[in-house]
């Protein structure tokens, strides 16, 4: 089987989801926008498409004559200033394709001025604060001093930064012409360090706010919020949300692709065509929708099928091996298919299966028959179950895919589960520490989801 790569598609000949229709949508939002500039939020969880839909999106609008800018904020994570590399790369992308001498000209003198905030922010960052703005300042003197550099060092910071919006502003619009406009995105915001997540954001409407730009931001928006959350919590009356609203006029939420599209796409690219009616309905309440979680099953899966086919599993020294050897094969399937499943989406439990394999056993059983003596005393006695209990979409993936219902195989006994996890080859050989024990322990009381039980 070829394994499946997790690259972004490029062109709409690839487009197996039907990103291209969500596309032609925003591009006509794009071309009716007046008010500029303008910020459209592609908002997707992790291997959502999000960078497929964007780079579909940009196409199209360079097919229509707009011009555009790609930037990745994540890759200048800690290396310099990021507002200013958001504007550098703005402004390289004019001077490379403007057409006047003027505009070339005015960018690359915007440029320069430019480049020593980055150096002046850089240095001051790769040293750990040890140099500091003040001796940065003098080694400026210096520059000027002994050498006739491109940069000219000679400039009033301050004042460059009251007049830069404006000058910023004039490049761009002549660049795009008098009904133009320059699409600007933004992408894998949600890679970046919080802080400088919240760095492009504030730039946008610090520096950028006077220009005939459109920026499209690619994040997964809860994972934005927290981090806003996180820096500004206590300090000013606006959450998260509200502070994402003030800045996106346009939010996008990427829908869910639908099952049978992923399914039909999976199975003519691989041998998820074999796969049993069981493990379909695993993949559908595990990945959902989700591209990328589907490819890396399939990889991954395709790997432990070879393994336990080619029966190279070291075999345990306390165990009867026929415990697992007279599983039914497809049962055998099931099993791994479940545990892969976990180990992707749940970790946390799957090393807990690793230090006590009766975990998955007691939980279905938890679900099958509700204490009687209520959940609270029953979490006395088994804490280290309580965490997961209380985990909404944990919860709801062991219910709706609890074994022995729906023609699907019974739970595993707990030798053939060990020998199911060692299969897997992920298994790493740290032990598992119960939650209590654990930095940061779970106290029920501050259960910040909770669902209805029983």
């Amino acid at each position: 089987m070829k394994l499946l790569s997790d690259n972004p598609i490029l062109n709409s000949k690839e487009d197996k989801f039907g990103f291209s229709q969500y596309v032609d949508i925003l591009e006509e939002s794009i071309s009716d926008t007046d008010s500029l500039p303008f910020t459209i939020g592609i908002f997707g969880e992790w291997g959502t498409g999000k960078t497929s839909l964007m780079l579909l999106l940009k196409k199209l609008c360079e097919n229509n004559d707009f011009k555009t800018v790609w930037f990745d904020p994540w890759k200048y994570d800690n290396k310099e200033a990021l507002w200013a590399a958001i504007i550098q790369s703005i402004l390289i992308e004019i001077n490379t394709n403007g057409k006047s001498p003027k505009l070339k000209k005015n960018s690359k003198d915007l440029l320069k001025k430019l480049a020593w905030f980055s150096i002046k922010e850089g240095i001051y960052t790769i040293t750990g604060g040890m140099i500091k703005p003040d001796d940065i300042d003098k080694m400026k003197e210096n520059i000027n001093k002994i050498s006739d550099t491109l940069i000219d060092f000679n400039i009033d910071e301050y004042n460059i930064l009251n007049k830069f919006e404006n000058i910023f502003s004039e490049i761009v619009n002549e660049y795009v012409g008098k009904n133009g406009r320059l699409i600007v995105f933004i992408d894998d915001l949600d890679r970046c360090i919080p802080k400088n997540a919240i760095t492009v954001l504030e730039s946008l409407k610090l520096y950028l706010d006077n220009s005939r730009c459109i920026f499209i931001l690619g994040m997964d928006r809860s994972i934005i919020e927290f981090g806003i959350n996180h820096k500004y919590g206590g300090v000013i009356n606006l959450s998260g949300r509200e502070y994402l609203d003030k800045i996106i006029q346009l939010p996008f939420f990427i829908p869910p692709i639908e099952f049978t599209k992923l399914r039909n796409f999976l199975s003519k690219k691989t041998k998820a065509a074999n796969y049993s009616e069981p493990i379909w309905y695993l993949l559908e309440y595990g990945l959902g929708g989700n591209p990328r979680k589907a490819k890396r099953f399939v990889n991954c899966f395709y790997m432990i099928q070879k393994v336990l086919n080619n029966r190279i599993v070291k075999e345990f020294d306390d165990e009867p091996k026929e415990n697992f050897e007279n599983i039914p094969y497809d049962d055998k399937l099931y099993y791994l298919a479940k545990i892969l499943i976990i180990q992707m989406n749940f970790p946390d439990f799957y090393n807990f299966l690793i230090y006590d394999s009766l975990g998955w056993t007691n939980f279905e059983k938890l679900i099958n028959n509700p204490p009687k003596e209520g959940y609270d005393n029953y979490f006395k006695e088994n804490p280290d179950l309580e965490k997961f209990w209380y985990n909404r979409d944990f919860h709801r993936f062991m219910k709706d895919t609890l074994c022995g219902i729906n023609n699907l195989p019974k739970v595993p006994n707990s030798s053939a589960l060990k020998r199911i996890i060692q299969l897997t080859g992920i298994a790493e050989s740290k032990k598992y520490v119960p939650p209590w024990q654990s930095e940061g322990a779970y106290v029920s009381s501050q259960k910040a989801e909770t669902i209805t039980v029983g």
